[in-house]
């Protein structure tokens, strides 16, 4: 899910590296950076506060949104069977209870499962996808708003946070991952992932700054008197890096890379299509595949072989292809050429 970063956002992590983004009063230009990069991120998710922090990536935010959420009262979380390993992870740090539940046949969460999971739970919270790991599908976070109401819900949208407002433009069947959906309280997005930023680039921003004192601590022997999130140092790299590409690509060219990158999926598909195998998405730029008469391991084995690495989707049975800016239509055409040849083996 990653490509190389931008040289530009790598100039800029560099540079950061070494200021601490908690000690907002020795570093200021660098808590400048992550104010303006919380603000645009809040701005494409249809938030009004600009409340948030830069983490180092979707697990990082997870644990820190599930960890507000238990300061709140909340101590159940109903996520579908599909949501990130890193979901059961913070739950587990945090002792919380996970509830699982049902998924479609995208692996897409089902409303009407988490509708009968809430009810007569007073302390439950839901965590959903956008951007499912292994197929890449978006959870419906307004029709569960319809069906449970003001239930509390922090989106992990790692994968497709910043890319779903402009897919959507082309296709409003992409479900919203935002604040305009009432119900949501926090959203997650990473840098290293669409934005390519360095590794670590994440961000986890709120509905309101009230939320952010749940993770707000005392530190008296620093100026600012506190800090935030769940890390003591946090380079301040990781906000220039994500400063530095926002900044670069701007809103078209944001637009344009992500577009760019759903036609390539879509693609892909066809030419999967073609020789017979059974496709899950895109929906965004990432598909799952698998072939009635391959087993998917022996393809994975079979591709790698050839210099062809890919990540397995095992709910689906399959593999996973993510498109990055690096896979084009030329590597695609390899891609899909020696595939061939490894079901013919």
């Amino acid at each position: 899910m990653m490509s190389s970063p931008l040289k530009e956002s790598v100039e800029a992590f560099i540079e950061f590296i070494d200021r601490n983004l908690n000690d907002p009063s020795r570093f200021r230009e660098s808590k400048v950076l992550e104010r303006e990069v919380i603000e645009m991120v809040t701005s494409l998710l249809g938030g009004s506060e600009g409340a948030g922090l830069i983490t180092y990536g979707g697990s990082e935010s997870n644990i820190t949104a599930l960890l507000i959420l238990r300061g709140l009262g909340f101590r159940k979380v109903i996520t579908p069977t599909s949501s990130h390993t890193s979901v059961s992870k913070a739950a587990h740090i945090l002792g919380m209870k996970v509830i699982y539940t049902a998924v479609d046949s995208e692996l897409r969460a089902v409303p009407e499962d988490i509708k009968a999971k809430v009810k007569g739970c007073s302390d439950c919270a839901v965590v959903l996808t956008a951007g499912n790991t292994e197929t890449g599908v978006v959870d419906d976070a307004l029709r569960v708003y319809e069906e449970v109401g003001d239930v509390p819900v922090h989106i992990d949208a790692a994968f497709g946070g910043l890319m779903i407002p402009f897919l959507r433009e082309s296709n409003p069947s992409i479900p919203k991952a935002d604040f305009t959906i009432p119900s949501v309280y926090s959203v997650n997005v990473d840098g290293h992932k669409a934005a390519l930023t360095p590794i670590p680039s994440g961000a986890l921003i709120t509905r309101t700054r009230e939320l952010m004192e749940k993770v707000r601590y005392r530190a008296t022997y620093i100026e600012a008197g506190s800090q935030y999130g769940i890390l003591w140092t946090r380079t301040a790299g990781s906000a220039a890096a994500f400063w530095a590409s926002l900044m670069f690509f701007g809103v078209e060219g944001l637009r344009r890379l992500f577009t760019s990158m759903l036609t390539n999926a879509m693609y892909c598909r066809e030419r999967l299509l073609a020789l017979g195998f059974d496709v899950v998405g895109p929906e965004l730029p990432l598909i799952c595949f698998r072939h009635r008469e391959a087993g998917y391991r022996e393809l994975k084995r079979g591709l790698a072989d050839r210099g062809w690495y890919l990540y397995t989707c095992p709910i689906y049975g399959g593999l996973k292809i993510t498109f990055m800016p690096h896979v084009t239509r030329e590597v695609i055409d390899e891609f899909v050429e020696d595939l061939s040849k490894v079901l013919r083996v």
